[in-house]
């Protein structure tokens, strides 16, 4: 098999197979609360999604936890990753639709949770191959990054000088 890189490092360490997950629940403070119109955040409650391979190479993956945006809770996404995570141990994570397949199987919706894992896959899978994660998704047909940017409510100068050192061609008033 070869890498999308064009290397076989990957027949190094066949056959690939998931070990373990682990979980940790990280709740992190903000400097400073992020304001919109549906709510106010002080703090972020996230789920981190690490995934071990046999020969000891881990992704990272992750699932924010937003109720209004997502419907998903801490306790939901634990609860997802208990029905799904059991399942994927012995996997090869290179084989992402059955992977996919098998967690939509087992579990509808749960897209942060699903994701997360998505996610660390992708990570685990650039670090086993060498090569960046853009390469994996296919490659860049851009040197500019499209993205959107929610703009906190009450917003002061202050905030308005540190998005313009994040995006100063990006903003135009």
């Amino acid at each position: 098999m070869k890498t999308p890189a064009g290397n076989s490092k990957i027949n190094e360490v066949d056959p690939l197979e998931i070990k373990r997950f682990n979980l940790y629940k990280p709740v992190l403070e903000m400097e400073t609360p992020f304001v919109t119109s549906l709510r106010e955040v002080g703090s972020l409650k996230t789920i981190l999604v690490e995934v071990e391979t046999k020969d000891g190479t881990t992704g990272w993956g992750e699932a924010p936890i937003s109720p209004p945006v997502t419907g998903e809770t801490p306790g939901s996404v634990v609860g997802a990753m208990d029905m799904i995570l059991p399942n994927l141990i012995g996997a090869n994570p290179g084989d992402r639709e059955k992977i996919h397949a098998i967690m939509d199987r087992l579990i509808e919706g749960n897209t942060a949770a699903k994701a997360s894992v998505d996610i660390a896959l992708h990570d685990l899978l650039g670090r086993l191959w060498g090569v960046p994660v853009w390469k994996i998704l296919g490659g860049s047909r851009s040197r500019e990054l499209s993205t959107d940017y929610t703009v906190v409510l009450g917003i002061r100068m202050k905030w308005l000088k540190k998005l313009l050192t994040w995006f100063p061609k990006a903003l135009t008033f």
